[in-house]
């Protein structure tokens, strides 16, 4: 054989340089994606810190050193007081040569102050939350707020970069390297054949590479991440911020590697329990929102568990952590979901399925619904629909629901209703059963043991033994396997404060008047429209309350959600405030255009007014633009109020919250507050601690109604 035939020919110094330096750069391109993006994690965490560091010291100052001698251990106090020392923050970091030359201090005493100091500085350290606030927009604060909010918006890219620097780096490397010797020509003539088709060899996989889009990809993953990066500066990233901070915080908490789940947050779980689900492996690949640690506790045990009620208080996610499940199960090969909910929140759901994971909502309501639900039993998705369509719906017997969400649960409490027993039959056929409702109990304890009867019959049978409910450690353990329930102060430590004010009116002549004439006519709807039933607004002293209260809202750059149960009251509003008043929701607009209105407040000026009826606006809506509540009269159900206010103060609210309830001094206003005062209690024991007899805690409205205004007829002769 010919040698011209064997003879390796050597590659042009030009391609080979041209292709060495295309993925060295394309390299280093998503190299410098990952760690400036690590960087920014840096910041945060320092910047975080700071912040934590400045919280801790407030606490510290505000305890004062008569805490050291709470134990009765016998620090003198008086000797520490003398000597200039009056809150623990002073005595922080004094080793015991200082404190030993304090005049009465000897070193037993210093040692037992050592000792109590560095307790409370843990005690501190647990107490103090770190809060990003508009009005307090620091350095600190705004170095995490600008670095999350391009870690959000870069999120994808550095997803993609990190993918395809991981899958190639280590192979270009080598290669590269490789490559790299051909450019040499005497290296070339001092090289063994061998070497020279494996450096040949390299050569070729580069250039394979290049053709496969590497370089390109890198340079637009570069490119398109510095633009976003230089868009983010504080102004924006404060805007964005106070529209929503709830994904700011979530993945702040991710950053920063601390976790708001407290104890408080198993209260009633037990351990074993904890654990396992703890352990269970959640998939969130097909998630594109970034869950706070609670809800993918939430998430895993729903999965975990097969059958629960997720009872999370009003604004803490339920329907994010039941996406969560669902996509787990998506990537797990199931596809078969269905979603009901009252017609009002349909939107809702679609809407947040599209904005936080991959999965396909599919729309089964309307005249449709029978062809879209055959198109569903075929191909799957996401079904989304309401307590009514169930019932025109028949399951193939060979279809098993691979999860069934019922939202806002509590409407099926009724065993004889129809809605209930339709819901009962897709149950049967689901694998996975989820009831979501933020008000477990809203007049009777039974009605929540028959929830929790229809996931597990075993667990309500235990409870049914239970004479009386007055134990919460048992109460839950018994219903732990089935119900799981957090409140916002036990895992969102970054929500603002929330202030509730009384604000009590006095009737004037006219109102008086009109209130007596409507206790005459023994009418409760009448009668609990007080001052708003005059014929003149002008004349109403809870209207003139509202102005003022609008007034100074608009002021303080803030918005305001109007609340009443009564479309007259509604009506006379919107005349009243003209303008800047948006709505009303109520029972009669389409969730459509609910959803519409709040889109067009959100985008309002300061000072607008969004007016709702409570029965409409507490359900399935997310206004965190406003933060001063109004709430027109006293409501029946303590969970109505909490339901609206919870439309508000909930995760994502940036501002402190106020709610006023407009009140009529010396009228029903009074006695329905002193009785729903007492109801909201055993609400919250039981929902938050399980702790209720539920034998002396219903409530019949009519009864009580006609009781009361029977009272205010005699009390006016």
């Amino acid at each position: 054989m010919s040698d011209n035939v064997t003879k390796i020919i050597k590659p042009g110094r030009q391609r080979v340089v041209s292709v060495v330096r295309s993925l060295s750069h394309a390299d280093l391109q998503l190299q410098s994606i990952l760690k400036t993006n690590k960087a920014t994690k840096n910041v945060v965490v320092q910047a975080y810190n700071n912040l934590q560091h400045h919280a801790i010291i407030k606490v510290l100052e505000n305890i004062s050193i008569d805490e050291l001698n709470r134990d009765k251990s016998g620090i003198r106090i008086s000797a520490l007081k003398n000597a200039g020392y009056t809150n623990i923050r002073q005595l922080c970091g004094l080793s015991l040569y200082h404190l030993m030359n304090i005049s009465g201090i000897g070193e037993d005493g210093a040692n037992k102050i050592v000792r109590r100091v560095h307790e409370l500085e843990l005690h501190a350290k647990r107490l103090a939350k770190v809060r990003l606030q508009t009005k307090d927009k620091n350095s600190d604060a705004t170095q995490i707020v600008v670095a999350i909010a391009v870690m959000m918006n870069t999120r994808q890219i550095v997803k993609q970069a990190d993918t395809i620097y991981s899958a190639n780096h280590n192979d270009l490397t080598v290669n590269i390297k490789s490559a790299k010797k051909l450019g040499s020509t005497i290296r070339w003539w001092f090289t063994s054949k061998e070497k020279k088709m494996s450096r040949i060899v390299s050569l070729v996989y580069l250039e394979g590479i290049i053709n496969q889009g590497f370089a390109s990809e890198a340079q637009s993953l570069a490119s398109s991440f510095s633009t976003i990066k230089g868009q983010q500066n504080s102004t924006t990233a404060w805007t964005n911020f106070e529209v929503n901070n709830a994904p700011f915080y979530a993945l702040l908490e991710q950053i920063v590697g601390t976790s708001v789940i407290s104890d408080k947050t198993f209260i009633g779980l037990p351990e074993k329990l904890v654990k396992s689900v703890e352990a269970f492996p959640l998939d969130m690949s097909l998630m594109y929102a970034t869950l706070r640690d609670y809800q993918v506790f939430g998430a895993k045990y729903l999965l975990h568990q097969n059958r629960t009620l997720l009872g999370d208080e009003m604004g803490l996610g339920k329907t994010i952590q039941a996406i969560a499940a669902m996509a787990h199960l998506t990537v797990k090969g199931k596809n078969h979901f269905i979603v009901v909910a009252p017609v009002s929140v349909m939107i809702n759901w679609i809407r947040e399925i599209n904005q936080h994971s991959a999965l396909e909502p599919v729309k089964l309501y309307g005249n449709h619904r029978q062809q879209v639900f055959k198109n569903w039993c075929k191909k799957g998705g996401v079904a989304v629909t309401t307590y009514e369509t169930i019932s025109r719906l028949n399951i193939p017997n060979y279809l098993k629901i691979d999860m069934l969400v019922v939202d806002e649960a509590h409407y099926v409490k009724n065993p004889d209703a129809l809605r209930t027993k339709f819901l009962m039959h897709f149950a049967a056929h689901s694998d996975n059963v989820v009831f979501m409702t933020g008000t477990p109990l809203e007049n009777k304890v039974d009605e929540m043991v028959f929830l929790i009867s229809m996931l597990n019959r075993e667990v309500a049978r235990q409870t049914e033994t239970m004479k009386s409910l007055v134990t919460a450690p048992g109460f839950r353990q018994t219903i732990a396997p089935v119900y799981l329930r957090r409140v916002r102060d036990d895992v969102l430590s970054e929500l603002p404060d929330k202030t509730e004010k009384e604000d009590w009116c006095f009737l004037t002549p006219c109102e008086e008047k009109v209130y007596k004439q409507t206790l005459l006519s023994r009418s409760p709807m009448q009668v609990r429209q007080v001052s708003w039933n005059v014929p003149d607004i002008a004349d109403s002293s809870k209207a003139v309350r509202l102005l003022e209260i609008c007034k100074e809202a608009e002021e303080n750059g803030r918005k305001i959600i109007v609340y009443s149960f009564f479309l007259d009251t509604i009506a006379k509003i919107r005349t009243m405030l003209g303008a800047k008043c948006f709505g009303p929701i109520s029972g009669s607009v389409p969730a459509t255009r609910r959803q519409e209105i709040i889109d067009e407040f959100s985008k309002a000026k300061i000072g607008s007014v969004l007016v709702c009826q409570i029965i409409a606006g507490g359900i399935g809506l997310n206004i965190q633009s406003a933060s001063v509540v109004v709430i027109c009269e006293p409501q029946w159900k303590p969970s109505s109020e909490n339901q609206a206010i919870s439309r508000v103060y909930r995760m994502g609210q940036s501002k402190d919250v106020m709610v006023h309830r407009l009140l009529a001094a010396e009228t029903v206003d009074e006695r329905i507050l002193e009785i729903l005062k007492g109801k909201a209690e055993t609400f919250d024991a039981f929902a938050d601690e399980s702790v209720v007899d539920s034998a002396s805690k219903t409530l019949n409205e009519s009864k009580a109604m006609s009781a009361i205004i029977q009272s205010e007829i005699k009390k006016y002769g």
